[in-house]
């Protein structure tokens, strides 16, 4: 909007208004263990928890907005 030599303008912005879950951040810490046999294994012999490379670990925020105005003289 423009008057008397002056200008304001808003906006809105929305992120993510379907809510999708696109991921962020991966594990990217990979453990690799042989067994005594000389065959790999597929969890972690301390553990017994499987070997999580390559797993989410972060997924983008729900939905938010950004509201702005600005004002030029």
């Amino acid at each position: 909007m423009r008057f008397a030599g002056k200008r304001a303008s808003f906006g809105l912005d929305i992120y993510n208004i379907f809510n999708s879950d696109s991921p962020l951040g991966y594990q990217t810490t990979y453990t690799a263990t042989k067994n005594p046999d000389g065959s790999w294994a597929q969890a972690s012999p301390t553990t017994g928890l499987p070997n999580d490379w390559g797993r989410i670990t972060s997924i983008t925020r729900p939905r938010f907005a950004r509201l702005n105005f600005t004002f030029d003289f």
